[in-house]
């Protein structure tokens, strides 16, 4: 703590010696952690009566240098809050080289001072810290003991390198020391491990296991209202926000100019904040990680409108209801249907309690048909009764039938609603790769089928959970085959034509082997007028020929 003390009084004692390097002057009574540095020298003095220890004077007299260490900032905040966001973008801010050191159950100094001696030294360094540890409540009481020596080489790995400069390992002799003058900056991700979602009592509980850090690190709160970093996609999916919540989503088609609103000007960034803010949900609102969830999920919808021919060029008036009728789909509502349908659905996605079962709700989900060049589209809801009745107004004037629950349970429109959305056509109504596999697909695979594929196209990472047998690697297996099943068929097109045409050129080379061939044996008949050439000629020839063939 005294040294520690030192490090933050610099400034202010540093001009107490300007002609020799700052030294510190320790007093101990008793053996303390200072003599395991290399770096400190000894001097043992005899008490003489009288003479009275004083922390005070010692204050006014030492100092050390803190410039190896510019900042050590302590990171802290509920989990999803963007507490990593935050740091990774500061590392990419960072003038030299930014190095990792992960701090979990197979933390040891060994593997970090090996881990900073990698590091090319420079001016204005920085290291992550990146803590994810549980708090000692949480660990199993078997790991009791293996918790406690953890956070004790922590807490002295910390304490060696910070407060004294270096740090070395006790086990083999290997040791590092920061290198003076150089400003590193020091980022430490704290730990989200307490009840409650207290980042508060997170901060208080990593500082008790970490002192050193009490006194050297500056806290740094990452809040969800924090404002959201507004870059090109974030601008994609707020012009269309803006143009859903002023009323031009609906703009038709007219003067040979498509209606594509990413062609509009930039948004300032504050009212992105706020268009953001207002349409999403509270459960969405409250992480950070979940708002960059919405905002991916949104991206791939307002590309898939950016290339939609049915909405770049919609007239108000589209396709025929059926093919010997008079009578058109109404499409003047279709973007604002689609945009209510689009956020309904991101929200199911980013809701936690939609894990669990996705049947608990009308779960609503489009499937956007690209097969016909993006322009169609369907509507999948697992309670249809319980939709709205404009809603199934607005869908039925666009031509869209909704299905039952009873025929959303039957394989073929299942099969279709799966090619629709993998891109995979149908062979008599039915998808070839599930007949093939014998795979019952229920109503519930289908759906989890789409939402998985729905986050692979967005980036989205998906957890599969559920007991063992009940079918992770089945559905996940017939989804890779579903995916793969178009390159395959399209690859064992490509070898059939090539069979095809090489099998086609063999038989025209054959054919012009034998007519040169054959013009050879009659030229050599005709020279020499020899029967027996003639034989012999025609035997070779036959012989390679059938070789060949």
């Amino acid at each position: 703590e005294l040294v520690l003390t030192f490090q933050l009084e610099t400034q202010r004692l540093r001009g107490a010696d300007q002609l020799g390097f700052p030294q510190l002057h320790c007093i101990e009574t008793g053996r303390s952690v200072l003599q395991e540095s290399p770096w400190v020298e000894f001097k043992r003095l005899k008490q003489e009566t009288g003479v009275q220890f004083s922390i005070e004077a010692a204050k006014t007299m030492c100092e050390v240098d803190p410039s190896n260490v510019a900042t050590v900032e302590l990171v802290y905040g509920r989990a999803g809050d963007g507490k990593s966001h935050y740091i990774h973008e500061r590392l990419t801010e960072c003038q030299s080289e930014a190095l990792t050191i992960s701090v979990n159950e197979a933390f040891t100094a060994g593997a970090a001072i090996r881990k900073l001696q990698s590091l090319h030294v420079g001016f204005g360094n920085a290291l992550y810290f990146n803590v994810t540890l549980v708090s000692q409540k949480d660990a199993r009481p078997e790991d009791q003991t293996a918790y406690k020596q953890l956070i004790s080489e922590l807490s002295w790995f910390m304490t060696s390198l910070f407060g004294f400069g270096s740090v070395q390992d006790p086990s083999t002799g290997e040791m590092y020391r920061l290198p003076g003058g150089m400003e590193w900056r020091v980022y430490v991700e704290v730990p989200s491990c307490t009840a409650g979602d207290d980042p508060a009592a997170d901060l208080e509980l990593f500082l008790g296991q970490v002192p050193i850090l009490k006194y050297i690190g500056i806290p740094r709160l990452i809040s969800p209202t924090d404002p959201f970093e507004v870059d090109d996609n974030v601008q994609l999916v707020c012009k269309y926000l803006l143009a859903y919540h002023e009323g031009q989503i609906d703009r038709l088609y007219q003067s040979g100019v498509p209606v594509k609103f990413s062609s509009c000007p930039e948004i300032d960034k504050d009212r992105c904040r706020e268009l953001l803010s207002h349409y999403m949900p509270p459960h969405i609102r409250c992480r950070k990680i979940m708002q960059l969830l919405f905002v991916r999920y949104m991206v791939r919808r307002c590309q898939v409108l950016e290339n939609m021919p049915g909405f770049n060029y919609n007239t108000g008036v589209g396709e025929y209801v059926e093919a010997d009728s008079n009578v058109r789909t109404n499409t003047r509502h279709l973007g604002s249907t689609l945009m209510r349908t689009m956020l309904q659905e991101v929200s199911h996605f980013c809701d936690p309690a939609m894990k669990n079962n996705w049947g608990q709700g009308a779960h609503e989900q489009l499937i956007y048909d690209t097969q016909s060049g993006g322009s169609s589209f369907r509507l999948i809801s697992l309670h249809p009764e319980e939709l709205n009745s404009a809603v199934k107004m607005n869908f039925k004037a666009l031509g869209v039938e909704i299905p039952g629950i009873w025929e959303l349970k039957t394989r073929r429109t299942l099969d279709a609603f799966l090619a629709a959305a993998l891109n995979i056509p149908l062979e008599n109504g039915r998808l070839a790769a599930i007949d093939e596999e014998q795979y019952v697909l229920t109503l519930d695979y289908a759906v989890k089928m789409l939402n998985i594929h729905e986050r692979r196209l967005c980036s989205v990472p998906v957890i599969i959970e559920g007991e063992t047998g009940v079918g992770k690697t089945a559905l996940l297996r017939m989804l890779s085959l579903l995916w793969n099943s178009t390159v395959q068929r399209f690859r064992q097109r490509t070898l059939d034509g090539l069979v095809d045409v090489l099998g086609e050129r063999l038989n025209c080379e054959i054919l012009a082997f034998v007519a040169c061939g054959l013009w050879w044996c009659l030229f050599v008949c005709l020279s020499l007028n020899l029967f027996l050439y003639f034989s012999l000629s025609l035997f070779v020839f036959f012989f390679c020929s059938l070789s060949l063939a």
